[in-house]
Order: C-alpha cells, then structure tokens, then sequence
C-alpha cells in the first residue's frame, strides 16, 4: 500500500511522524495525540503513523496504521525534522501541521474545520 492509497479516505487524515531520533517526551505526545483523535474523532478523522526509526515503543508497534520510513523518505518530503503532525483535508490538501506535534493546539484547531 501507498501513501496515495490512504489518502483515498473520504475522512480527514491524521499523520503523525516520529521524527529519526525521537525522545520519550516526543513518543509521549504522540501517543496521546493518537489515542485522543482515536476516541473522539474516528469517525471523521483516519490517524496514520508514520516511524523513522525501529526503536519503538511496544505500544507503538500495535497501533492501526504504522508505517515504516527507514530512510526517512517521507519524513524530508514532509518536512518532518523532529515529531510533526500534519492534517491533511478529505480533498488531499494539508489543513493543519505542527512540529513539534502538540495535541494541544490541534485540540484547539479541529473545531474550526470539523463544525
């Protein structure tokens, strides 16, 4: 499967990068971005993790979509240096992207697209 194939989704795309050399701190806010939009928003929202790096988490290793960018091909297309998110729009374009990834400010950005 191709990134291309995911953004076929009718719903919003959630992409959450890891970034090469990612911290406990960065893989932390992740996953609380993850679970949140997973409990809250799944219907509207599909999440997409995107790892560059294969020290993860166990937690992690489970999650529903993961990608594997090992020579962070998709991290330098995006942009994304460290951990990031990027909200991507049912018609392909980018939203809403963050770096370092923050649930608190996408928390505070989904009402404005999802009402």
């Amino acid at each position: 499967m191709q990134l291309y194939d995911l953004l076929k989704d009718v719903r919003h795309k959630l992409l959450l990068f890891t970034g090469a050399l990612p911290e406990d701190m960065e893989f932390d806010e992740l996953r609380k971005i993850y679970r949140s939009i997973k409990a809250e928003y799944e219907d509207m929202i599909a999440v997409h993790t995107i790892a560059g790096t294969n020290a993860l988490p166990p937690d992690f290793i489970k999650m529903n979509s993961l990608w594997m960018d090992k020579d962070l091909v998709m991290h330098r297309d995006f942009g994304a240096a460290k951990s990031s998110l990027y909200l991507m729009r049912p018609d392909g374009y980018i939203g809403f992207r963050n770096q370092p990834a923050s649930l608190s400010d996408l928390l505070e950005y989904l009402p404005v697209i999802l009402l």
